[in-house]
């Protein structure tokens, strides 16, 4: 009598297959988050693609500076009247209060800021700029193009209006500031107002979150001692293509620098390629 067989190496196959393809669905698909966080959290975690900026150290910010820490992201100009230095001064404040928490770390937190305005904000500049909020902080530029390429990715919008005289002009710019986890994706983005005792709410809630569902290696956990040899394995290409946040719409702060601050929304531009696609990683941990 004939049966028909499977070869067992094709079931092998088969099973990696499933289990590769499960891990990157993982990658991008969070486990469902407490209730308190929602609207904060991003319904699909975005692996951050290639891009390069200049900070102000003169050194080369890509996306491999993104990898192995949590960053905020903040994007404004150096020219700001209002926006920009508060929240930065909120941050800073943060920055006081994660210290003062024993249970959290800052050695593996970084604060970005990127300047839309490079036309104005040198890297000269903006190392005078930064250091007044924390010497620690990065700010960062590079060539609109550049620029362009990390804005659309967070879905912050920015628009320079016409001057009022030689070199004087305001940028309308998305206030928000954006969270990136170690696994260099775009995880969480806080609105404004921002409060720093509130910020470090929700940063220590979603780090508890992150810890508990399993969703960062043991090099990057903010909680509890450091454990454990972490070893990056490639995995199945993922999709690099903005969410329903990150790419439907640009939140803008129109009229953020005068007198009023009032909300639009503005169409991205921005679509996914089809055609490009980004290679997510898999931290694996192994116990000492």
């Amino acid at each position: 009598m004939n049966r028909n067989t499977i070869p067992i190496g094709t079931l092998v196959l088969f099973g990696l297959f499933l289990l590769v393809m499960l891990a990157t669905w993982l990658l991008v698909k969070p486990p469902p988050a407490p209730p308190e966080l929602a609207g904060v959290l991003r319904p699909q975690y975005q692996l951050i693609a290639p891009f390069e900026l200049t900070d102000h150290h003169q050194r080369r910010f890509d996306e491999n500076n993104l990898q192995g820490k949590w960053s905020l992201v903040f994007f404004g100009y150096l020219s700001c009247p209002d926006v920009c230095p508060l929240t930065l001064n909120e941050l800073k404040r943060f920055w006081r209060l994660l210290q003062d928490d024993p249970d959290l770390r800052t050695d593996n937190l970084q604060i970005l800021f990127v300047s839309v305005d490079p036309a104005r904000d040198s890297p000269q500049a903006l190392a005078s700029y930064i250091k007044h909020f924390n010497p620690e902080f990065t700010a960062a530029t590079a060539p609109k193009a550049q620029i362009d390429n990390l804005a659309n990715q967070f879905g912050a919008g920015y628009l320079i209006e016409a001057e009022t005289a030689p070199g004087q002009y305001l940028v309308a710019h998305t206030s928000a500031i954006f969270l990136v986890d170690p696994l260099g994706r775009s995880v969480a983005t806080f609105s404004q107002p921002h409060y720093a005792a509130t910020l470090a709410e929700q940063y220590r809630k979603i780090i508890r979150y992150f810890s508990a569902a399993g969703l960062v290696d043991a090099r990057s956990k903010s909680f509890g001692p450091k454990s454990g040899v972490v070893t990056p394995v490639r995995l199945f290409p993922l999709l690099a293509c903005p969410d329903k946040i990150g790419g439907d719409q640009y939140q803008i702060d129109d009229e953020a620098d005068s007198k009023e601050s009032n909300r639009r929304f503005m169409p991205c531009g921005h679509r996914a390629n089809l055609t490009r696609f980004s290679v997510a990683h898999l931290l694996l941990t192994h116990e000492n």
